[in-house]
């Protein structure tokens, strides 16, 4: 959750990434496919193409959204953008950066439209009740700092903000 939480791991992130470019080196693969994760894949990926390993990357970063200059180091950095999503594709295109939509692994399995009386049935939600849904991510400081006020009853004393500590 942000950057003291980086800065905890950021030896060993290092020490793995240093192991992970020797070990690539040594084995030539044919390509290098770093998945999501870009402030620790690209910068791999730019290292192992610049030694002449073909790269490529899979699960675009929000360039399109912010930072759009980022996507000249992308450029530097990859062989290939693959994207999850039709529009990144096309931004990718527009700044002449190899790029093939692939879509994601679970967009057939879901539906384009969905019931809500049936989901509102199988969680046994009232019709016409108001749904939060708490979506806290998949960083275990996000969930440790926030679980507390996300399951505390509304005007509990015990509702209060925790603390933010380093």
């Amino acid at each position: 959750m942000g950057l003291v939480e980086v800065l905890k791991h950021l030896p060993e992130l290092i020490r793995v990434r240093r192991i992970l470019k020797a070990e690539a080196l040594a084995w030539q693969p044919d390509i290098m496919l770093g998945i999501d994760a870009p402030d620790f894949n690209l910068g791999l990926e730019r290292q192992l193409r610049e030694a002449g390993i073909t790269t490529a990357h899979y699960v675009s970063p929000s360039v399109w959204a912010w930072r759009q200059g980022r996507v000249k180091g992308i450029a530097k950095s990859v062989d290939g953008m693959l994207t999850l999503l039709p529009f990144e594709a096309a931004f990718y295109r527009e700044h002449r950066v190899p790029v093939a939509f692939v879509g994601h692994p679970l967009a057939d399995e879901m539906p384009l439209e969905n019931d809500r009386t049936a989901t509102r049935q199988a969680l046994e939600l009232a019709p016409d009740s108001q749904v939060l849904a708490l979506l806290p991510g998949s960083r275990a400081n996000e969930i440790r700092f926030w679980v507390t006020l996300f399951l505390t009853p509304p005007n509990s004393s015990a509702n209060a903000i925790p603390p933010y500590r380093w």
